[in-house]
Protein backbone atom coordinates (compact mmCIF):
# COMPACT_ATOMS: atom_id res chain seq x y z
CA UNK A 1 0.00 0.00 0.00
CA UNK A 2 1.27 3.36 -1.19
CA UNK A 3 2.36 5.52 2.08
CA UNK A 4 -0.17 8.26 1.17
CA UNK A 5 1.81 10.81 3.94
CA UNK A 6 4.41 10.54 1.57
CA UNK A 7 2.39 11.36 -1.33
CA UNK A 8 0.78 14.32 0.08
CA UNK A 9 4.20 15.74 0.97
CA UNK A 10 5.03 15.20 -2.74
CA UNK A 11 1.89 17.32 -3.83
CA UNK A 12 2.51 19.47 -1.12
CA UNK A 13 5.52 19.94 -2.40
CA UNK A 14 4.73 21.70 -5.17
CA UNK A 15 2.23 23.57 -3.81
CA UNK A 16 -0.91 21.90 -4.99
CA UNK A 17 -3.03 21.33 -1.79
CA UNK A 18 -3.13 23.12 0.97
CA UNK A 19 -2.02 21.10 4.00
CA UNK A 20 -4.91 21.31 6.08
CA UNK A 21 -6.98 19.79 3.47
CA UNK A 22 -4.09 17.36 2.61
CA UNK A 23 -4.51 15.33 6.07
CA UNK A 24 -8.72 15.75 6.54
CA UNK A 25 -9.96 12.61 6.44
CA UNK A 26 -13.83 11.24 6.86
CA UNK A 27 -14.07 9.14 9.75
CA UNK A 28 -17.25 7.40 8.52
CA UNK A 29 -15.69 6.34 4.85
CA UNK A 30 -12.28 5.30 7.19
CA UNK A 31 -14.33 3.01 8.99
CA UNK A 32 -15.68 1.14 5.68
CA UNK A 33 -12.35 0.96 4.34
CA UNK A 34 -10.90 -0.53 7.67
CA UNK A 35 -13.42 -3.14 7.62
CA UNK A 36 -13.36 -4.01 4.23
CA UNK A 37 -9.51 -4.04 4.44
CA UNK A 38 -10.47 -7.33 7.18
CA UNK A 39 -12.36 -8.76 4.83
CA UNK A 40 -10.54 -8.23 2.10
CA UNK A 41 -7.54 -10.18 4.18
CA UNK A 42 -9.79 -13.18 5.11
CA UNK A 43 -11.29 -13.38 1.27
CA UNK A 44 -7.47 -13.41 0.45
CA UNK A 45 -6.44 -16.39 2.92
CA UNK A 46 -9.78 -18.37 1.84
CA UNK A 47 -8.89 -18.05 -1.45
CA UNK A 48 -5.48 -19.09 -1.50
CA UNK A 49 -6.41 -22.28 0.59
CA UNK A 50 -8.53 -22.88 -1.53
CA UNK A 51 -6.72 -22.57 -4.74
CA UNK A 52 -4.09 -24.82 -3.11
CA UNK A 53 -6.21 -27.71 -2.10
CA UNK A 54 -7.54 -27.70 -5.71
CA UNK A 55 -4.44 -27.42 -7.24
CA UNK A 56 -3.18 -30.51 -5.32
CA UNK A 57 -6.58 -32.26 -6.07
CA UNK A 58 -6.50 -32.04 -9.33
CA UNK A 59 -2.85 -33.63 -9.86
CA UNK A 60 -4.82 -36.79 -9.54
CA UNK A 61 -7.70 -36.20 -11.50
CA UNK A 62 -7.31 -38.36 -15.07
CA UNK A 63 -8.63 -37.07 -18.13
CA UNK A 64 -8.01 -37.28 -22.14
CA UNK A 65 -8.42 -37.13 -25.68
CA UNK A 66 -9.22 -40.55 -27.25
CA UNK A 67 -8.55 -42.07 -30.51
CA UNK A 68 -11.36 -39.85 -32.03
CA UNK A 69 -10.71 -36.57 -30.47
CA UNK A 70 -13.26 -36.83 -27.84
CA UNK A 71 -13.06 -35.91 -24.36
CA UNK A 72 -12.90 -38.29 -21.84
CA UNK A 73 -14.31 -37.21 -18.28
CA UNK A 74 -12.57 -38.15 -15.35
CA UNK A 75 -14.58 -40.96 -14.33
CA UNK A 76 -14.85 -42.69 -17.35
CA UNK A 77 -11.20 -42.27 -17.97
CA UNK A 78 -10.34 -44.18 -14.78
CA UNK A 79 -12.43 -47.10 -15.69
CA UNK A 80 -11.08 -46.79 -19.46
CA UNK A 81 -7.42 -46.80 -18.55
CA UNK A 82 -8.32 -49.64 -16.37
CA UNK A 83 -10.08 -51.51 -18.82
CA UNK A 84 -6.61 -50.32 -21.12
CA UNK A 85 -3.98 -51.64 -18.79
CA UNK A 86 -5.95 -55.58 -17.54
CA UNK A 87 -6.47 -56.38 -21.18
CA UNK A 88 -2.88 -56.18 -22.24
CA UNK A 89 -1.81 -57.84 -19.05
CA UNK A 90 -3.81 -60.51 -20.01
CA UNK A 91 -1.45 -61.01 -23.02
CA UNK A 92 1.32 -61.88 -20.26
CA UNK A 93 0.03 -63.86 -17.32
CA UNK A 94 -0.53 -67.23 -17.69
CA UNK A 95 -2.86 -68.89 -14.71
CA UNK A 96 -5.18 -65.75 -14.37
CA UNK A 97 -7.32 -63.29 -16.73
CA UNK A 98 -6.45 -60.18 -14.91
CA UNK A 99 -9.21 -58.26 -16.74
CA UNK A 100 -11.69 -60.75 -15.20
CA UNK A 101 -9.84 -60.80 -11.50
CA UNK A 102 -9.80 -56.79 -11.77
CA UNK A 103 -13.11 -56.08 -9.96
CA UNK A 104 -12.75 -58.62 -7.10
CA UNK A 105 -8.92 -57.43 -6.03
CA UNK A 106 -10.60 -53.77 -6.53
CA UNK A 107 -12.74 -55.45 -3.37
CA UNK A 108 -9.80 -56.89 -1.94
CA UNK A 109 -8.37 -53.41 -2.48
CA UNK A 110 -10.93 -51.22 -1.14
CA UNK A 111 -11.57 -53.42 2.30
CA UNK A 112 -8.06 -55.00 2.55
CA UNK A 113 -8.03 -58.80 2.95
CA UNK A 114 -6.39 -62.04 3.85
CA UNK A 115 -4.88 -64.10 1.03
CA UNK A 116 -3.01 -67.05 1.23
CA UNK A 117 -1.32 -66.01 4.01
CA UNK A 118 -0.55 -62.25 2.38
CA UNK A 119 -2.15 -59.58 4.34
CA UNK A 120 -4.00 -56.69 1.95
CA UNK A 121 -4.33 -53.66 4.13
CA UNK A 122 -7.10 -51.26 2.79
CA UNK A 123 -5.75 -49.02 -0.13
CA UNK A 124 -2.68 -50.23 0.38
CA UNK A 125 -1.39 -50.60 -3.37
CA UNK A 126 2.09 -52.14 -2.33
CA UNK A 127 0.46 -55.04 -0.34
CA UNK A 128 -1.78 -55.47 -3.20
CA UNK A 129 1.42 -55.84 -6.07
CA UNK A 130 3.78 -58.14 -3.80
CA UNK A 131 0.16 -60.47 -3.83
CA UNK A 132 0.15 -60.42 -7.41
CA UNK A 133 3.53 -61.07 -7.67
CA UNK A 134 3.61 -64.07 -6.71
CA UNK A 135 -0.07 -64.56 -7.74
CA UNK A 136 0.07 -64.33 -11.17
CA UNK A 137 2.30 -66.56 -13.46
CA UNK A 138 4.05 -64.72 -16.67
CA UNK A 139 3.90 -66.64 -19.89
CA UNK A 140 6.83 -68.16 -21.26
CA UNK A 141 8.92 -65.64 -23.68
CA UNK A 142 7.22 -62.94 -22.55
CA UNK A 143 9.79 -59.53 -21.40
CA UNK A 144 10.30 -59.81 -17.77
CA UNK A 145 10.80 -55.89 -17.81
CA UNK A 146 7.96 -55.02 -19.44
CA UNK A 147 5.62 -57.41 -17.48
CA UNK A 148 6.77 -55.78 -14.11
CA UNK A 149 5.70 -52.24 -15.59
CA UNK A 150 3.00 -53.53 -16.61
CA UNK A 151 1.75 -55.05 -13.25
CA UNK A 152 2.50 -51.78 -11.73
CA UNK A 153 -0.05 -50.18 -14.16
CA UNK A 154 -2.23 -52.20 -13.42
CA UNK A 155 -1.94 -51.93 -9.70
CA UNK A 156 -2.38 -48.24 -9.99
CA UNK A 157 -5.11 -48.75 -12.33
CA UNK A 158 -7.05 -50.39 -9.24
CA UNK A 159 -6.02 -47.91 -6.83
CA UNK A 160 -7.41 -45.28 -8.86
CA UNK A 161 -10.71 -47.38 -9.61
CA UNK A 162 -11.18 -47.54 -6.03
CA UNK A 163 -9.68 -44.05 -4.88
CA UNK A 164 -10.48 -41.44 -7.61
CA UNK A 165 -13.91 -42.04 -8.84
CA UNK A 166 -15.55 -39.22 -6.35
CA UNK A 167 -12.31 -36.86 -7.51
CA UNK A 168 -14.24 -35.10 -9.64
CA UNK A 169 -17.02 -34.14 -7.45
CA UNK A 170 -14.43 -33.18 -5.42
CA UNK A 171 -12.48 -30.64 -7.53
CA UNK A 172 -15.85 -29.31 -9.00
CA UNK A 173 -16.86 -28.35 -5.22
CA UNK A 174 -13.12 -26.66 -4.37
CA UNK A 175 -13.29 -24.52 -7.97
CA UNK A 176 -16.85 -23.73 -7.05
CA UNK A 177 -15.57 -22.32 -3.39
CA UNK A 178 -12.56 -20.27 -5.04
CA UNK A 179 -14.60 -18.81 -7.99
CA UNK A 180 -17.13 -17.61 -5.15
CA UNK A 181 -14.24 -16.43 -2.99
CA UNK A 182 -13.06 -14.92 -5.80
CA UNK A 183 -16.17 -12.81 -6.54
CA UNK A 184 -16.51 -11.81 -3.28
CA UNK A 185 -12.79 -10.29 -3.28
CA UNK A 186 -12.97 -8.71 -6.18
CA UNK A 187 -16.07 -7.10 -5.28
CA UNK A 188 -14.66 -6.18 -1.94
CA UNK A 189 -11.33 -4.96 -3.68
CA UNK A 190 -13.85 -2.34 -6.05
CA UNK A 191 -15.62 -1.27 -2.95
CA UNK A 192 -12.41 -0.23 -1.20
CA UNK A 193 -11.52 1.95 -4.48
CA UNK A 194 -14.64 3.27 -4.50
CA UNK A 195 -14.47 4.82 -0.65
CA UNK A 196 -10.79 5.42 -1.39
CA UNK A 197 -11.69 7.64 -4.57
CA UNK A 198 -14.28 9.80 -2.48
CA UNK A 199 -12.16 9.82 0.51
CA UNK A 200 -9.16 11.52 -1.90
CA UNK A 201 -11.45 12.71 -5.16
CA UNK A 202 -10.39 16.76 -4.36
CA UNK A 203 -7.10 15.58 -3.93
CA UNK A 204 -6.84 13.41 -7.17
CA UNK A 205 -9.14 16.27 -9.07
CA UNK A 206 -6.20 18.86 -7.86
CA UNK A 207 -3.57 16.58 -9.66
CA UNK A 208 -5.73 15.91 -12.78
CA UNK A 209 -6.17 19.68 -13.45
CA UNK A 210 -2.44 20.59 -12.56
CA UNK A 211 -1.56 18.44 -15.22
CA UNK A 212 -4.30 19.47 -17.77
CA UNK A 213 -3.16 23.48 -16.87
CA UNK A 214 0.73 22.19 -17.00
CA UNK A 215 0.37 20.98 -19.81
CA UNK A 216 -1.81 23.48 -21.94
CA UNK A 217 0.85 26.15 -20.78
CA UNK A 218 3.70 24.07 -22.11
CA UNK A 219 1.48 23.58 -25.29
CA UNK A 220 1.05 27.84 -25.73
CA UNK A 221 4.76 27.72 -25.30
CA UNK A 222 5.65 25.63 -28.17
CA UNK A 223 3.20 27.26 -30.35
CA UNK A 224 4.48 30.95 -29.54
CA UNK A 225 8.35 29.70 -30.02
CA UNK A 226 7.60 28.20 -32.97
CA UNK A 227 5.32 30.59 -34.88
CA UNK A 228 6.47 33.72 -33.13
CA UNK A 229 10.01 34.01 -32.69
CA UNK A 230 10.29 37.59 -33.39
CA UNK A 231 7.65 38.43 -31.04
CA UNK A 232 8.95 36.81 -28.38
CA UNK A 233 12.21 37.14 -28.86
CA UNK A 234 12.72 38.89 -25.99
CA UNK A 235 11.12 37.15 -23.38
CA UNK A 236 12.19 33.95 -25.07
CA UNK A 237 14.39 32.90 -21.92
CA UNK A 238 11.93 32.75 -19.50
CA UNK A 239 9.31 30.95 -21.77
CA UNK A 240 11.94 28.53 -22.17
CA UNK A 241 12.31 28.20 -18.01
CA UNK A 242 8.94 28.23 -18.12
CA UNK A 243 8.52 24.97 -20.19
CA UNK A 244 11.45 23.54 -18.42
CA UNK A 245 9.31 24.00 -15.30
CA UNK A 246 6.16 23.07 -16.11
CA UNK A 247 7.04 19.93 -18.22
CA UNK A 248 9.06 18.73 -14.78
CA UNK A 249 5.68 19.88 -13.15
CA UNK A 250 3.98 17.55 -15.05
CA UNK A 251 6.10 14.41 -14.76
CA UNK A 252 6.08 15.31 -11.07
CA UNK A 253 2.10 15.72 -10.79
CA UNK A 254 1.43 12.14 -12.92
CA UNK A 255 4.02 10.46 -11.21
CA UNK A 256 2.23 11.06 -7.35
CA UNK A 257 -1.20 10.79 -9.68
CA UNK A 258 -0.42 7.12 -10.35
CA UNK A 259 1.34 6.16 -7.06
CA UNK A 260 -1.52 7.76 -5.49
CA UNK A 261 -4.17 6.46 -7.92
CA UNK A 262 -2.29 2.63 -7.65
CA UNK A 263 -2.57 2.95 -3.93
CA UNK A 264 -6.03 2.99 -3.96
Amino acid sequence: MVNKVKVFSLVLSFGLLAPSFAFAADAGVDARIKELDKEIDKLEYEYKGFGEVFDKASQSSKAYIDERGNFVPHDKAVMENLLKVSSKLDEFVDNVTPSLEQPMLGVYFANGAKLDGFNIRKNNANDLYLYLKKHFVMKKGKDKAEYDSLLREYVNAISDSVLLPDLSKVTDSLYGQMTKRKQKLDKAKALRRYYKREKYQDVIKRLEDAISESEATVKSCRQLMEYSPKTIARVRGKLERMLVDQEALIVRSKRALSRFVDGL
